[in-house]
C-alpha cells in the first residue's frame, strides 16, 4: 500500500509546500505579481532546509490615463432603399438562389477552398482575384497581381503587391426565382413589401453592429496610445503562442501543406508578437478599468452569454452548462471575456463621439 500510494503522497506534500512557499514567501513581500513563470524546487524534497524559488512576472507600474471622453468618429448606420432593393433576394435567401453550372469535362476530384463572387469588387474578395475569374470555366487557372491600396484595413498590407495563382474548381450562377406566394412563402415573408422591412430590419442590425465594432476598435486604439509601460513578457509569449497555434491550425484546416505552414509561420513571427503586444497592453489597461469602475456581469447577463456561447458551438444550453460545471477555468475564461466586451461599450458610452460627414 505504502509502495503504491508513495508516489501520490509525495507529489500532494510537494504542492502543499509550494503553496505555502507561496503564501509565505511572496505574498508577504508585498509583491503586485502579474503572473508566476516557473517554480525551482530541486531542493524542496529531501533536504534539512527545504526551498522553493519562483520566478514571477510583476505587474507593471503606470498612471492610469483618462479613459472617459476618448474622441472617436462614428460611421454612418443609415440604410437605404437601394441596398434594401439589391438584397431583397441575396440577404434573404442567399442559399436558394446559387445553382451549380454543369461543368463540360469530367470533375476526377475537389477541394474545400474559398467562394469567390466574379466580377463582384464590393464584396470581401481581393479586386484583381474576382475580376479574373469573369469566364473562367471549371479547371481554368490564371495568375493575378495585386497591389493593395495605401488605406488598406491590414496596415502590414499597405501599398505591397501580392500574387495570386488560381485555379477553379466550380462555378455556380445566381438564379433568380420568380417573387411569387409560393416564393414568398418559402422565405416566410407575408408580402414583399414584408421581405423588404424584414430584410432592412437585418440590415439595420448588422450596420449597428458594424459601428458598435469600430468604435471599440478605435476606443482600444486611442487607449493604448495614450500611456507606455513595460509589458509583462511572460504574457506576451503566451499570446504569441496563442495567435501562432490559431494561424497554424486554420492553415490545417484549410489543407495547406505542412511545410508550407511552418515557412509561413516564420514569416509572420514578427507581426504576431506585434499584435501580442497590442492586446496584453489593452488587457491590463482594460483590468485596471474594470477593477476601478467595479464592472461586472450579473446573473442575467451571464446566462445570456452562456446561451451565445452555446448557440455559436450548436450545443444545446442544458448539455453545454453541465459541460462547463466540470471546467471552472473555462467557465472563468468566459466571464473574463465578456466583462472585457462590457468594459469596451463602457468605454464607447463614455466617448466623445462625432459623426463622420
Amino acid at each position: 500500500m505504502e509502495k503504491r500510494f508513495s508516489k501520490d503522497l509525495q507529489t500532494e506534500l510537494q504542492q502543499r509546500l509550494i503553496r505555502q512557499a507561496y503564501n509565505d514567501g511572496l505574498l508577504k513581500a508585498d509583491l503586485q505579481i502579474y503572473s508566476v513563470v516557473d517554480i525551482i524546487d530541486d531542493k524542496l524534497m529531501g533536504s534539512d532546509q527545504p526551498e522553493a524559488s519562483f520566478v514571477v512576472d510583476i505587474q507593471p507600474k503606470f498612471d492610469l490615463p483618462e479613459y472617459k471622453g476618448l474622441p472617436v468618429e462614428k460611421g454612418d448606420a443609415n440604410v437605404e432603399e437601394t441596398e434594401v432593393e439589391s438584397s431583397s433576394y441575396e440577404g434573404k435567401i442567399k442559399s436558394k438562389l446559387i445553382s451549380e453550372i454543369a461543368p463540360d469535362h469530367t470533375i476526377l476530384g475537389t477541394q474545400e477552398n474559398t467562394w469567390e463572387e466574379a466580377g463582384c469588387e464590393d464584396g470581401m474578395g481581393v479586386a484583381a482575384v474576382v475580376n479574373a475569374l469573369v469566364g473562367m470555366k471549371p479547371g481554368d487557372s490564371s495568375k493575378v497581381e495585386y497591389t493593395f491600396p495605401e488605406d488598406h484595413a491590414v496596415e502590414d498590407l499597405r501599398g505591397k503587391k501580392a500574387s495570386y495563382s488560381i485555379q477553379v474548381h466550380e462555378v455556380r450562377q445566381k438564379i433568380l426565382p420568380e417573387i411569387n406566394e409560393e416564393f414568398l412563402k418559402s422565405v416566410q415573408a407575408e408580402s414583399l413589401d414584408d421581405l423588404k422591412a424584414q430584410i432592412r430590419k437585418s440590415l439595420e442590425a448588422r450596420k449597428a453592429q458594424e459601428v458598435q465594432n469600430e468604435l471599440r476598435k478605435a476606443v482600444s486604439e486611442k487607449l493604448r496610445a495614450s500611456v507606455e509601460f513595460d509589458l509583462p513578457e511572460s504574457a506576451v509569449k503566451r499570446e504569441s503562442e496563442s495567435i501562432m497555434e490559431d494561424f497554424m491550425q486554420h492553415q490545417m484546416r484549410r489543407g495547406a501543406d505542412p511545410q508550407a505552414i511552418q515557412e509561413a509561420a516564420a514569416k509572420i513571427t514578427e507581426e504576431v508578437e506585434k499584435t501580442a503586444r497590442e492586446r496584453v497592453k489593452l488587457d491590463i489597461l482594460i483590468g485596471r478599468i474594470v477593477e476601478k469602475e467595479s464592472i461586472k456581469l450579473d446573473h442575467t447577463e451571464f446566462s445570456q452569454v452562456i446561451m451565445q456561447q452555446a448557440m455559436s458551438i450548436g450545443m444545446p444550453v442544458d448539455k453545454f452548462v453541465n459541460q462547463l460545471k466540470k471546467d471552472e477555468d473555462q467557465i472563468q475564461a468566459i466571464r473574463n471575456r465578456a466583462v472585457f466586451s462590457k468594459a469596451l461599450d463602457f468605454l464607447v458610452a463614455e466617448a466623445t463621439v462625432t459623426e463622420n460627414a
